[in-house]
């Protein structure tokens, strides 16, 4: 979990319940067809505040006009893309990456202080994802939101896009670097990878998904929900029951393999070369 700073109202949400705190516990039972009941939402303890960051250095903020995404309260597809005003802006440094990555925030914060903390928060909250993720990471917007979602990603524009609303309420429940790793495989994978050939044989083969949100969603979810259950099983294995390894390396093999023959950077993570699949 990391405690971030925010100066905006941030509303009511109502409490919430926790599904998987204590790594003892296995997974419950998935719907046929379906390896886990979920993902992102079964360990706050994935990636923690205790883990190491990637953040290198942020500039000092400047102001200019970007086009932004503004997220609805109806709903992820009644937003829209907004040129702005006095945008409050960051060039932000990650380890191994020759650019910066331009943080975006938007005026409502009120001064270069506010945004500046929130810009700090999310940056290092941020470098604890895989280099990999972080590969096509070329903006990263800070908003207040709505109460809908805490983040998402465009894979297009390769930008990350936070609602510190609804982000600081899942920082509190413990689950907002889970939610950023889903994101970020938006971001970098989908892109490249998520229709090709390679990767929709590998779907076919395994006959299954991870989640039932992967079930529900193949073409758009199904990458980064896979990501998810490979990070834990190649990275974190000992972070989780046995259990989740073991259904997940029986469960989908052959988008395991897919995501190993990548080389995928990983660090700060280690990698676990005996648990990949051959």
């Amino acid at each position: 979990m990391t405690v971030l700073v925010a100066d905006e109202k941030s509303g009511t949400e109502p409490d919430a319940v926790v599904k998987k705190t204590d790594p003892r516990q296995p997974p419950g039972a998935a719907p046929e067809g379906v390896v886990l009941p979920g993902t992102v939402w079964e360990s706050p303890d994935i990636i923690t505040e205790a883990d190491p960051s990637e953040l290198d250095s942020l500039s000092c903020a400047r102001q200019g006009k970007r086009l932004f995404w503004i997220e609805a309260e109806t709903g992820w597809s009644d937003g829209q893309w907004a040129s702005v005003d006095n945008i409050y802006l960051f060039n932000v440094q990650y380890r191994g990456r020759a650019e910066p990555t331009e943080f975006q925030v938007h005026p409502q914060y009120g001064s270069s202080a506010a945004a500046l903390a929130q810009v700090t928060a999310y940056a290092s909250l941020l470098g604890r994802l895989p280099r990999a993720l972080l590969a096509n990471a070329r903006k990263v917007q800070i908003s207040v939101g709505t109460t809908l979602r805490a983040a998402s990603g465009n894979p297009v524009k390769g930008v990350f896009h936070i609602f510190t609303r609804k982000a600081k309420y899942e920082a509190r429940r413990g689950f907002l670097e889970e939610v950023l790793l889903h994101e970020g495989g938006h971001v970098s994978l989908d892109r490249n990878h998520a229709d090709t050939p390679g990767w929709v044989a590998a779907q076919e083969a395994d006959g299954r998904h991870i989640s039932p949100y992967a079930r529900d969603n193949p073409d758009r979810e199904d990458m980064a929900e896979t990501l998810w259950a490979w990070f834990v099983s190649r990275c974190v294995p000992d972070r989780l029951h046995p259990e989740y390894k073991r259904r997940i390396d029986a469960g989908i093999p052959h988008r395991l393999t897919y995501l190993d023959r990548l080389g995928l950077d990983m660090r700060p993570w280690p990698r676990s070369r005996k648990s990949e699949s051959p």
